[in-house]
C-alpha cells in the first residue's frame, strides 16, 4: 500500500567478503522504482541487518533481495529473512521504547552516543523481557543511546 512503511530484516554470516539485503518496491509493470539496502562487512559471526522504507505512491509489490555485491569475492549465508508492515499507533511516537526488539545487541531504532558501551539485558527490567544496560567507564564525558528521530509539525 503506497505510503505504508515496511520493515525488512535478515541475518547474514560471511566467511569472507560482505553481504547485503535490499528492500525493493516495484510498479505494476514490474519496474524497480525504489530500494534501500543494508550491508554486513563482518566475518565469522551472524549479524542481523534491518531497514525500513515507505512505499512510494506507484508501488504495487515489495520484495527482499539477499545479495553479494558486484566485485565481492566471498561466501555468505542468509537466514531468518522477513518483511513486515509497520503498524503505526497514532498514540505511540517512540519506536521500541520498551527495548524489546534487538538488532546487533542493541535496541532496534536506537543508536549509541559517544562510543557508548551498551547492550540489551535480561538481568534487570521494569517490564517485558529486556532493558538496555549502559556501562560508563569514562569520567570525562557522558555516553548514551538516542532514539530514532520522530517527525514533528512546526509550531501551530
Amino acid at each position: 500500500m503506497p505510503g505504508q512503511e515496511y520493515e525488512a530484516s535478515a541475518f547474514t554470516y560471511n566467511f569472507q567478503g560482505s553481504s547485503s539485503v535490499f528492500l525493493e518496491f516495484w510498479d505494476i509493470n514490474q519496474n524497480l522504482i525504489l530500494f534501500s539496502n543494508a550491508s554486513n562487512n563482518t566475518t565469522n559471526q551472524w549479524k542481523q541487518l534491518g531497514l525500513n522504507l515507505a512505499a512510494p505512491p506507484d508501488a504495487k509489490f515489495v520484495s527482499l533481495r539477499v545479495y553479494s555485491g558486484l566485485g565481492n569475492i566471498g561466501t555468505s549465508y542468509f537466514d531468518d529473512a522477513e518483511i513486515q508492515i509497520l503498524a503505526q499507533d497514532p498514540n505511540v511516537m517512540l519506536r521500541n521504547g520498551g527495548m524489546e526488539t534487538v538488532m546487533d545487541g542493541l535496541p532496534r531504532y536506537w543508536s549509541t552516543l559517544f562510543d557508548a558501551t551498551s547492550s540489551t539485558s535480561t538481568e534487570r527490567k521494569r517490564s517485558g523481557e529486556r532493558s538496555v544496560k549502559i556501562m560508563d567507564s569514562k569520567n570525562n564525558g557522558g555516553i548514551g543511546l538516542r532514539s530514532a528521530r520522530i517527525p514533528v509539525t512546526a509550531g501551530l
